[in-house]
C-alpha cells in the first residue's frame, strides 16, 4: 500500500509540475500578443461561466457579417474594375480651353473638342474579359465564405449547447456524488471501516470529476468565446 500511494503520489506531482509549466508558457503567449509584461495568471477562484448575449432566436443572435464584409468589398472592388474595362470600348470624348501669347501678343484664346475611338478591339476585349473572370472568382469567394461561416456558427451553437447539458449534468449529479464519495471516504476512513488503498481509490474518483468538470466547463468557455465573435 505504501508503495502504491508514493506511486500515486510522485505521478500527481508530476502532472503538477507539467501543468505549471504550460501555465507559464500560456502566460508568455500571451503577453506576445500583447506586447505587453505583468501578471496575467488569473486568481484560483476566478474560473466562472463565460456568457454571451442571450437571446431565444439564434439567427437574430450571431451574424458573419463582421468577415463577409472583407469578401463583399473584394467583389464590388472586382465589380468596378470590369466596369472600367467594359467603359473603355466607348468612344471617349475630351475638351479643353487654351489661351496663349504669341510673339509677345496676348489675346489668343479658344476651345478644343477631341474624340478617340478604339481601332483594336481584340487587347480591350482580353482585358475586360479577365476582369470578368476576376469578378466572378469574387463573387464565388464570396459566396463561399458566407455558406461555410453560416455552417461554422451553426456548429458552435450545436456544439455549445451540448457542452451546456453536460455542465448541467455536473451541477446536478456529478459534483454532488464527488463531494459525498470524499466526505464518505473520509468519515469510513476514520473509522477504520476501510483500507488505506480504498480511501485513496475514492479520493482519486472523486478528483476525476472535478477535473473532468473543470475541462468542460474550459471547452464551454472556449466555443462561447469563439462564437461571441460573432455576436450582433
Amino acid at each position: 500500500e505504501q508503495t502504491l500511494a508514493e506511486t500515486e503520489y510522485a505521478s500527481t506531482k508530476n502532472k503538477l509540475l507539467k501543468i505549471t509549466e504550460q501555465l507559464f508558457i500560456a502566460e508568455n503567449n500571451l503577453k506576445q500578443i500583447m506586447n505587453a509584461d505583468g501578471n496575467f495568471i488569473p486568481a484560483s477562484d476566478s474560473l466562472s461561466i463565460h456568457q454571451i448575449p442571450f437571446s431565444t432566436n439564434s439567427d437574430k443572435r450571431f451574424s458573419s457579417s463582421v468577415i463577409l464584409n472583407y469578401y463583399e468589398n473584394l467583389y464590388n472592388m472586382q465589380h468596378a474594375k470590369h466596369n472600367i474595362e467594359r467603359s473603355k470600348f466607348f468612344p471617349e470624348i475630351s475638351a479643353g480651353y487654351f489661351n496663349q501669347q504669341i510673339d509677345q501678343v496676348e489675346g489668343f484664346s479658344g476651345w478644343t473638342v477631341g474624340i478617340s475611338v478604339p481601332l483594336w478591339f481584340l487587347p480591350q476585349n482580353a482585358n475586360t474579359q479577365i476582369a470578368k473572370i476576376e469578378r466572378e472568382k469574387a463573387l464565388n469567394t464570396y459566396e463561399y465564405q458566407k455558406f461555410n461561416l453560416e455552417k461554422d456558427i451553426e456548429n458552435l451553437i450545436i456544439k455549445l449547447d451540448q457542452i451546456q447539458n453536460d455542465l448541467i449534468y455536473y451541477h446536478e449529479n456529478a459534483l454532488k456524488k464527488a463531494k459525498l464519495l470524499e466526505t464518505t471516504a473520509k468519515v469510513q476512513f476514520e473509522k477504520e471501516e476501510i483500507e488505506y488503498m480504498e480511501f485513496l481509490q475514492s479520493i482519486k474518483a472523486a478528483q476525476e470529476i472535478k477535473l473532468e468538470y473543470l475541462q468542460t466547463l474550459y471547452n464551454y468557455n472556449e466555443t462561447a468565446i469563439e462564437l461571441e465573435f460573432y455576436a450582433k
